[in-house]
């Protein structure tokens, strides 16, 4: 079983982005070694959830892309009482199955034991490739470590694993990093790492409002994480005992909720209701670029 990384999807099939060449290294491997493959992954299945697009990404969407980047077919299948619909059993060609998306699972974010073990039922070898979700704690990436003779980290996950060695040890000055994306909570640990080592910091996306309610910034409350404040005040204290700057936006691009199609730049301090932050504003833009343009090494997380 190879737990793969969403963001290889995400990339992909929404941005439409050159893969790195390991992204598929794991499974073709795999595949070439006569093994018989079943692909795990997570995904929110909405194209934009900003924009509210009713175009989704289906677990045969996927297995099609998947296809087209493995030059291999890739066929669907799904899990019922914790067997899966096709049996891998009965063919000694080697199969390349992708199992339906765990995104709806109530147990894969509760790390359930019984979906641990219904994931890996006839499964010889784990192989966690998600490497941007090693900071959660899922049944598909630690559960199933229970349940399984071996559970190893894939080509993708130890590549991505060697670059963040390389990152946190820093040889250049000025060093900051530019952190984007949202729950706050779940990556706390290591934004507070970065904030121990580096000379700057810059929020963008969700986590810049989550660092703004930590600092006493009106914030709308649509935008404020669910437990994320006490580990932004944890990172802000950090940040400033450190004296490290923190970029935050000043501006934004905001979409009518419901009209995707009306767009307006406004104040972070002033969000109108009923819409939504999509992009940071010029004004964001060049007060970033004056802290970046002083750096020897950027981070992009």
């Amino acid at each position: 079983m190879v737990r793969f990384d969403k963001m290889v999807i995400l990339d992909g099939m929404r941005k439409n982005q050159p893969l790195p060449a390991s992204s598929f290294s794991t499974i073709k491997y795999l595949y070439e070694s006569g093994a018989k493959v079943i692909l795990v992954g997570s995904w929110n299945e909405i194209i934009n959830p900003m924009l509210h697009s009713k175009a989704h990404l289906s677990s045969e969407s996927v297995a099609e892309f998947l296809s087209s980047m493995l030059e291999v077919e890739v066929v669907t299948v799904k899990l019922v009482c914790g067997y899966m619909l096709l049996d891998m059993g009965d063919s000694t060609t080697p199969h390349i199955c992708l199992l339906e998306n765990l995104f709806h699972c109530k147990g894969e974010r509760a790390n359930s034991s019984k979906l641990s073990k219904e994931l890996t039922s006839g499964v010889d070898i784990v192989i966690n490739d998600a490497f941007s979700e090693s900071h959660k704690v899922l049944a598909s990436t630690v559960g199933v470590a229970s349940f399984c003779c071996a559970h190893i980290a894939g080509f993708y996950f130890d590549e991505g694993l060697c670059k963040l060695k390389k990152i946190i040890k820093p040889f250049e000055r000025p060093y900051v990093a530019i952190i984007g994306g949202s729950s706050l909570a779940e990556k706390a640990d290591a934004v507070h790492l970065l904030a121990s080592i580096c000379d700057g910091l810059v929020f963008v996306g969700s986590m810049a409002f989550q660092i703004m309610h930590a600092l006493g910034i009106p914030v709308p409350l649509k935008l404020v994480e669910h437990g994320a404040l006490n580990e932004a005040v944890r990172i802000v204290k950090s940040a400033i005992l450190r004296n490290i700057p923190l970029g935050l936006p000043q501006d934004v691009w905001c979409i009518k909720e419901n009209f995707p199609h009306e767009m307006e730049m406004v104040s972070v301090h002033s969000i109108p209701e009923g819409w939504q932050p999509v992009d940071i504003g010029p004004g964001s833009l060049e007060k970033m670029i004056s802290l970046l343009s002083k750096c020897k090494v950027l981070i992009n997380l």
